[in-house]
C-alpha cells in the first residue's frame, strides 16, 4: 500500500504529506503547476519551490514525485479571492482529476489519496463531512473518479479527516515548515510575497506562534526562505 499526496506548497497539503509519511507506508507526491487564462498567469515560482522543499524535506519516505502542468481555462477572480464556482467545488482539484487518475492507473500500489483540507474552508464545523459543500464536492468528484477508474472507490481524504484548523496545522508541522509554506490567493509574483489581505492570508495571520523548539530546523522563517529553497532544489 502507498499513498498519493498532492503537494501545492500550502499548509493544508503539508499537513497531508506529513500525516502520510508518519503513517509508515510509501508516499507518492504529486506537484501540479497550473496555468490559466487570467491575470494570475501560472503558479508563482515561490509556491512551486515551497512544494519542492516539502518533498525534499521528506524525501526519505517518498517513492516517487509526479509533476504535471495543467492548463485551467479560467479562474474566477475578485478582490484577491476565488469566487463563484470555487465556493461550490474545489475548482483546481477538478482539474487534478485526470492527472491523479493517470498516476493511479500507472501505479497500482497506490490505494488512497491524501488531500489537504482545513476546517476554515468549511465554516469551522467540527465534522466537515456533514458540511453541504463537502457533500457536494464528494458527490461530484466521487462520480468522476469512479467513472474514470471503472467503478473503483477512492478515499480522497485519507488520514486528513477530521480536518484540522490552521492553528492545529501550524502546531503539527512545526514553525520551520509552517514558515516556508505559502498561504495566499492573490500572490504578487513581482514582489515574491503574499498580499496580506485575502482570506487565506487572514486565516494564517490568525494563528499564533507556539514555543516548539523540538520541531525548529532552520534559523529563520518567512517567504524569503522559499526563494532560497528554489535555488537549492532546482
Amino acid at each position: 500500500m502507498s499513498i498519493l499526496v498532492p503537494v501545492s506548497g500550502g499548509p493544508d497539503s503539508l499537513y497531508a504529506l506529513k500525516k502520510a509519511v508518519e503513517h509508515g507506508e510509501g508516499v507518492h507526491a504529486f506537484i501540479m503547476q497550473h496555468t490559466c487564462a487570467d491575470e494570475r498567469g501560472s503558479s508563482p515560482s515561490y509556491e512551486r519551490s515551497a512544494a519542492a522543499l516539502f518533498v525534499d524535506y521528506f524525501k526519505e519516505s517518498i517513492i516517487k514525485v509526479h509533476r504535471y502542468a495543467v492548463h485551467v481555462p479560467y479562474l474566477h477572480w475578485e478582490q484577491g479571492e476565488y469566487t463563484g464556482v470555487y465556493n461550490e467545488l474545489r475548482y483546481l482539484e477538478y482539474y487534478m482529476v485526470a492527472p491523479i487518475v493517470n498516476i493511479l492507473f500507472d501505479n497500482p500500489d497506490i490505494t488512497a489519496v491524501s488531500m489537504g483540507a482545513c476546517r476554515e474552508e468549511f465554516d469551522m464545523v467540527e465534522d466537515i463531512s456533514q458540511h453541504e459543500d463537502y457533500k457536494y464536492d464528494m458527490q461530484t468528484l466521487g462520480v468522476a473518479y469512479r467513472a474514470l477508474l471503472d467503478g473503483r472507490e477512492i478515499d480522497r481524504f485519507f488520514l486528513t479527516l477530521p480536518a484540522p484548523t490552521k492553528q492545529e496545522i501550524r502546531n503539527y508541522v512545526g514553525e520551520y515548515l509552517w514558515g516556508v509554506s505559502v498561504s495566499c490567493l492573490s500572490q504578487v509574483p513581482s514582489l515574491q510575497s503574499s498580499c496580506g489581505r485575502c482570506t487565506k492570508c487572514k486565516q494564517r495571520a490568525a494563528t499564533a506562534y507556539r514555543d516548539d523548539a523540538a520541531t525548529w530546523s532552520g534559523p529563520e522563517v518567512g517567504q524569503h526562505r522559499v526563494v532560497n529553497a528554489e535555488m537549492r532544489l532546482t
